[in-house]
């Protein structure tokens, strides 16, 4: 079973037990991966059984042989091999536990990476989510998914070894061994205030990062619209100043996480200066074997806390990145609709509601029981619909619909007083409905069991007026009672709850008093103002036509809310049809093709789709890859029909021109094409596929108009002959050549039939289309006549014209083609060449691959150079600042080491109790003081150097000229502004605080066991030679993979924001499966080095352990056979710092190499900082412009060339045009002129 599907069925199963709102992502990894977290969990406290036992009973057992007076030098030796045996069987499972995390947090990261990925291939609308969202979910998210994996077993050992050392602290001080603990209990509670406080400002600033890397996915898409209009300071503001947010909550949750990195190694020494001031103040007597196995059981409890804590902070992190999935895995679905229709039927469509957007808290259906036209059925409804219809198109007969005249004596209406306004209403409706039963509703749709459906704010006061033609006094009045502020939810709960049975019988009866409108308005309005309105607008008349006793006006007034799409009519496609599609500029027609495919949510009526569909939206999808690759999809190669569909869809000339052919790379986002050649190779996408409905919203509007008719005649009429087409098009002269037409207004289906049937005046006549179609005709015409005398020189003898100059190249006979053509179809069709701007690019050329077009990341000697940390350092503000930071280190770390150092002197002299007690108490207070001035001086450095790179790299990617973002994919450039900044934002300064903290650390320990044990530096010397050797050697491959962990990190970051831009067309296309298929490719690929880098340092870890163990056996012998009675507490001084440093020096060393690594990231910035190409300057800031300036716009080309390429062509060559300021220049030619 793959990951993401055993992740899925967890999920899906914690979703059904728990509910949507209670379920927890968390949980259901647990529970996914419960067996390797217990066998991770075994080994972990493995591990720590043996590091407690060596660290705390050996320990002891040697510190009181050496203080024996007569000891046996064979026991001592002994002794020293079992702590030795004792410290390797710990590296060993201690790395064995880091394997097994690291391996089921990857599993667990491909798992979350494919759930959400699969899961927006499934969404019928990302709401409010963004591309770089998306991406941020999928690189960040996921690391932090990986993390917590790996490090949250480890609290598991925590508490377990705690309660471990405190039994027995309680063995050897006694009762004062409760101060130690409570010290502990005090720094645990500490502890869950910061991770607290941590968590919420790391949620806040990982909320602000997503939004930051949203923005910049929008400029970088939009980054031609931006450079057009020189808009580059404002969105580089924009971002300046989200990214400052983003930096307040960084270095809130930064300081606070450099507070609990500073206070974990510190602990251990607070708690023995707590301890022992009180045991020897109250004049208990403390040996060197108390003290020394104290402080050794103090850090072996440090040890394991610091692996919970560290812990604890990724779970925050993960609880982020799991809320934030949830998000994404709780949202809608596409709708699968059934497929159960008889005969040839592939699409039926009955009474449909759809909408793009229904959210519950923001949803007020009106139901039967509670409506305000309660008791209404579709026959007694459909004749006022017909009416208000017409009053909408212009064909009713007089001001407002006859229905709505119907006057109110009509109805016998009971009126109780306790009655609501729905009882009123639903009891009153018979006497209405007769009359509106009369009406005549020839040739016109009818409404069919439309459920209303309001949403919040939909509804505003423009669009009442414009809907109701003033003709309503009644909303006139609510509209200035508001204030302009007027909602549907307001009108509804006017309508539905606030308007008693006594007020309406005040309204219908002429008695509308102040009171009752100030009660209406729950006191919004003052009296002044409700008395000044009142004067002569509202007559009983006027009332009475308005409510009508069924608010018809009303119902049908929320119908025509904006958003959501009305299919009235049964529509019923059969097999082989051709249905055009029309309609004015946002009537739907785009939504109704979406509503096919699942992607609106369907409210209310009935779908059945059938067969297999393919889509051709108006903004055609490219993936990156070949043109065949494009257009096959997935579909095996078949070469006959593949010639067929490239001929037909006229892309065979466009072949031609390029040197590889079909097989021409087109990039990222389809860079190499042009809009019109885009178009044609997503609509031959479709024509391969074979499928049995076709989706075409509008495929011809790109394309030159021969083209455009060629591509018609070609593919709808001759290669989808016998396949179901609905074709969105606004060129209605491709109508009459349709097998029906269907007209869309205002969301919904008015009018179906042929065109012949929609233009006669029979019954099937609509006269909407009617009008369309002409309007469309005459402006057809006169555009054609204006195209004749465009391409037309003077007349010559008997009439005849000859071309102009400009066009001589065609033929007489090619001439006389055209206007034999122009004279049958009423437009002259010319057979330029289609050639686009990036055809005639190439055209002469030899192919351009696209690795010449991306710059290649090569792997050849990437490893992270002196000057990246020198850029760094300068970032953070120069050598003085780093040299100020590495002070703050020192006086930290040594104040902590000497406060161990002045305990074994103190020992050694064995008197000034009071004099201990308060110098142990001032490095107490120092301690403290010095790591919060520590911590203050690290954040603002490291948030400092972060900002500054980001700022830089900004300005030079906004600079960047439009080749670097037409051949850069848009994955690559966000990996810059999401991975590595989120790596130099939060890893890198977590990284370089361990790693400093760790070499003080290291270094005070080795100076102090050489000062106890100067023999020592006969083993430390030669150690530290190999350490430096081992990190010069390995500290490249770690960092190679590091970067080839990045570089094969950004194919699937790239696959994922194409994907999410064309899930439409994946979905229709059924390809979901492939492109999840190459998307877990793509991160199996990534896993590899990503995998190896983990296990590499773990590899040196287990090396450097057994290494260091060397360092224990010395210190350990010597002490044998070297301590007298008098350097006791030299020996406990050094054998304490020696077993720390058994598992700090190695840890140091990888810290070394993985930090180093995390400068890959900085190396990567920096090179676009320092190697992307700019453009000049936009203006001089000593130049001095005339405060009248500009007073008119005109545009002078002088002798302009231009090539789009320094390796290519020109494109334009040697242009002079003067455009004179307020002319209007029409600029025409061929395709790719």
């Amino acid at each position: 079973m793959s990951n993401d599907h055993r992740l899925e069925r967890a999920w899906q199963e914690e979703v059904k037990s728990r509910g949507e709102v209670d379920a927890r992502l968390g949980r259901a990894i647990r529970a996914a991966y419960s067996k390797r977290l217990v066998v991770s969990v075994i080994v972990i406290l493995t591990t720590l059984t043996f590091s407690f036992v060596g660290s705390a009973c050996i320990l002891r057992l040697l510190l009181d042989h050496v203080s024996a007076p007569n000891r046996t030098v064979w026991v001592g030796v002994a002794i020293v091999c079992s702590l030795i045996a004792c410290e390797v069987c710990r590296s060993l499972t201690f790395s064995l536990a880091w394997c097994l995390n690291y391996w089921t947090g990857m599993r667990v990261r491909e798992a979350a990476m494919g759930l959400l990925y699969k899961k927006m291939l499934r969404l019928r609308s990302l709401k409010d989510k963004k591309i770089g969202e998306l991406v941020n979910m999928c690189s960040n998210d996921g690391q932090r998914l990986f993390e917590v994996m790996a490090n949250a077993p480890f609290i598991v050992g925590g508490p377990c070894v705690f309660v471990a050392g405190s039994v027995y602290l309680g063995f050897i001080m006694g009762l004062w061994a409760l101060l130690g603990v409570a010290t502990y209990v005090v720094f645990f509670i500490l502890m869950k205030f910061v991770a607290d406080a941590l968590e919420h400002y790391r949620q806040e600033a990982v909320t602000l990062t997503g939004e930051r890397v949203g923005l910049m996915t929008e400029v970088l898409t939009c980054m031609k619209l931006i450079k057009m209009n020189a808009w580059e300071p404002s969105f580089i503001s924009r971002i300046t100043k989200k990214r400052r947010e983003e930096q307040r909550s960084l270095e809130k949750a930064s300081f606070l996480q450099s507070i609990i990195t500073s206070l974990v190694p510190m602990i251990p020494v607070i708690a023995s200066v707590v301890m022992f001031t009180a045991f020897i103040l109250t004049g208990h007597h403390l040996t060197v074997t108390k003290a020394f196995t104290v402080i050794a059981v103090l850090y072996a409890v440090s040890f394991s806390l610091a692996l919970m804590i560290h812990g604890v902070r990724t779970i925050a992190d993960a609880n982020v990145a799991c809320e934030r999935y949830k998000e994404v895995l709780l949202m809608e679905e596409v709708m699968q609709f059934p497929d159960d229709l008889e005969g040839d039927i592939v699409l039926e469509m009955s009474c449909g509601t759809f909408t793009w957007e229904a959210e519950d808290e923001e949803q007020l259906e009106l139901t039967d029981e509670d409506s305000v036209i309660a008791g209404l059925n579709a026959e007694e409804f459909d004749p006022l619909a017909s009416s208000f219809h017409s009053r909408l198109s212009g064909t009713g007969g007089g001001p407002f619909p006859t229905a709505v005249n119907h006057k109110m004596e009509d109805v016998d209406v009971d009126l109780d007083a306790d009655d609501s306004v729905a009882d009123l209403l639903s009891t009153s409706h018979d006497g209405v409905a007769g009359s509106c039963m009369g009406n005549d509703t020839t040739g016109i749709p009818q409404l069919c069991g439309v459920d209303l459906t309001v949403k919040k704010g939909e509804l505003c006061v423009q669009t009442i007026v414009e809907r109701l033609q003033d003709e309503l006094y009644v909303f006139r009045l609510l509209l200035n009672c508001c204030r302009g502020d007027l909602c549907v939810q307001t009108v509804v709960e006017l309508l539905q709850g606030d308007l008693c049975v006594q007020t309406v019988v005040e309204l219908l009866q002429g008695d509308l008093c102040v009171q009752t409108v100030v009660e209406l308005l729950q006191g919004d309005l003052c009296v002044q103002t409700v008395v000044e309105l009142l004067q002569g607008d509202l007559c009983v008349q006027t009332v009475v036509e308005l409510l009508q006793g069924e608010l018809y006006v009303f119902r049908l007034l929320l119908n025509c809310c904006r958003g959501e799409l009305y299919v009235q009519t049964v529509v019923e496609l059969l097999q082989g049809e051709l249905i055009g599609i029309c309609g004015m500029k946002g009537s739907g027609k785009s939504s109704f093709l979406s509503a096919i495919m699942g992607r609106m949510q369907l409210l209310s009526g009935t779908t059945k789709v059938t067969g297999r569909i393919a889509y051709v939206g108006q903004d055609p999808w490219i993936i990156n890859g070949t043109a065949r690759e494009n257009i096959l999809f997935g579909q095996p190669y078949d070469e006959a029909r593949f010639k067929q569909t490239v001929s037909a869809c006229y892309l065979d000339k466009d072949f031609e021109t390029f040197g590889a052919g079909d097989r021409v790379e087109i990039g990222d986002r389809g860079l190499t094409l042009s809009g019109g050649q885009k178009q044609r190779i997503s609509l031959a996408r479709a024509m391969y596929s074979n499928s049995d409905i076709y989706l075409l919203d509008d495929p011809l509007s790109a394309l030159d108009v021969h083209i455009g008719r060629h591509v018609f005649a070609q593919c709808l009429k001759v290669m989808l002959k016998g396949k179901t087409v609905l074709f969105v098009t606004h060129h209605l002269e491709y109508l009459p050549k349709c097998d029906r037409v269907a007209l869309l207004h205002e969301g919904r289906l008015v009018e179906v039939g042929t065109h012949s049937e929609l233009l006669g005046a029979g019954p099937g006549a609509g006269p909407m289309y009617t009008e369309l179609y002409q309007l469309y005709q005459s402006k057809y015409e006169k555009v054609q006549r204006h195209r004749l005398m465009s391409f037309m020189g003077p007349q010559q003898d008997g009439g005849v014209k000859t071309p102009q100059r400009g066009f001589s190249r065609l033929t007489r006979r090619t001439l006389s083609k055209q206007l034999s053509r122009m004279s049958a179809s009423g437009v002259i069709q010319h057979q330029f060449s289609t050639m686009s701007t990036t055809s005639a690019i190439f055209g002469d050329y030899e192919y351009v691959d696209l690795e010449d077009l991306v710059d290649a990341q090569e792997l050849a000697d990437n490893r992270v150079s002196w000057s990246v940390y020198g850029e760094y350092i300068r970032a953070m503000g120069g050598y003085a600042v780093l040299a100020f930071l590495f002070i703050s280190f020192a006086l930290s770390i040594g104040v902590q080491s000497a406060t161990t150092w002045f305990l074994a002197f103190w020992l050694n002299q064995g008197d000034g109790v009071k004099l201990f007690a308060m110098v142990y108490g001032l490095f107490l207070v120092a301690m403290l003081l010095v790591m919060v001035f520590r911590s203050i001086v690290f954040v603002k450095i490291m948030l400092r150097a972060a900002s500054s790179l980001h700022r830089r790299l900004l300005k030079r990617t906004m600079t960047c000229p439009m080749k670097f973002f037409d051949t850069t994919p848009l994955g690559i450039i966000l990996n810059r502004f999401s991975a590595d900044i989120d790596e130099i934002d939060v890893r890198l300064p977590s990284n370089c605080e361990l790693y400093l903290q760790n070499v003080f650390l290291v270094f005070f320990a080795l100076v102090i066991i050489c000062y106890a044990f100067p023999w020592d530096l006969v083993v430390v010397v030669p150690l530290a030679v190999v350490f430096a050797v081992l990190a010069v050697v390995f500290a490249p491959v770690v960092q190679q993979l590091k970067f080839v962990d990045s570089i094969t990190r950004s194919p699937y970051l790239s696959h994922l924001a194409a994907s999410v831009e064309g899930v439409a067309t994946i979905h229709a296309y059924g390809q979901s499966e492939r492109f999840f298929k190459q998307f877990c490719e793509m991160l199996n690929r990534n896993n590899i080095p990503f995998f190896l880098f983990y296990a590499a340092n773990r590899w040196l870890a287990i090396f450097l352990d057994l290494m260091t163990v060397i360092i224990i056996g010395v210190t350990g012998f010597l002490v044998i056979f070297t301590v007298t009675d008098k350097t006791a507490s030299q020996a406990g001084l050094a054998l304490t710092f020696a077993v720390q440093i058994t598992s700090l020096l190695q840890y140091t060393l990888r810290l070394t190499i993985e930090t180093g690594s995390r400068f890959s990231s900085v190396q990567r910035v920096q090179e676009y900082i320092e190697n992307l190409q700019t453009e000049g300057t936009i203006a001089s800031s000593n130049s001095e412009v005339p405060s009248d300036w500009p007073d008119h716009g005109a545009i002078t080309f002088n002798k302009y060339r231009m090539r789009y390429n320094d390796c290519l062509p020109l494109a334009l060559k040697g242009v002079t045009l003067t455009i004179k300021p307020k002319e209007k220049i029409g600029i025409v030619g061929n395709s790719g002129s």
